[in-house]
């Protein structure tokens, strides 16, 4: 083993990617290089749900079939492929969640790319969570119903703050 020669990476990584992650100017952008090779390749109908559970910080089957619009058994296959995946991990008690860096990575290159996309999930995903009150869900609807509508729901955000700092104090 060498660590001073680039072969000894040859079949692990492209001298294309070690070239570009050299050249990254961010942790951020790191991250994307590596996870958009990972996720290219995935089989397509799982690279898919890993761009789309991005969207929400956690996911279960019930979200998945919500954010893709699939039946549940599809959203239960999904959501076991998912699990398998290094770059998901646990959140207990609700479910399973995108490693942070590779979620804002995602987040980071969708809004680049597709904002309208991520509205149209997070509004999917804000229908869900108004059908589950319950504290952490608030919060949830709180940070979608900003994707979709930032301006309009801004509100959501300063009453839910007022309200947390009254119980706190």
């Amino acid at each position: 083993f060498t660590t001073n020669s680039r072969t000894s990476y040859r079949g692990i990584m492209s001298f294309d990617l070690l070239n570009k992650l050299e050249h990254a100017n961010s942790d951020i952008e790191r991250s994307w290089l590596i996870t958009e090779a990972y996720i290219s390749n995935l089989p397509e109908q799982l690279s898919y749900a890993v761009f789309a559970v991005a969207t929400p910080h956690w996911f279960n089957t019930a979200i998945i079939e919500h954010l893709l619009q699939i039946e549940h058994v599809l959203a239960e296959k999904i959501y076991a492929d998912l699990q398998s995946l290094p770059i998901v991990e646990p959140l207990e008690p609700v479910g399973h969640a995108l490693h942070d860096l590779t979620r804002s990575a995602i987040l980071t290159k969708r809004v680049e790319a597709d904002l309208e996309t991520i509205r149209q999930e997070s509004q999917r995903v804000l229908s869900y969570f108004q059908s589950q009150p319950n504290e952490q869900n608030e919060v949830e609807v709180i940070y979608h119903a900003l994707w979709v509508d930032p301006t309009g729901n801004w509100h959501r955000f300063e009453d839910a703050m007022r309200n947390y700092r009254g119980k706190t104090h």
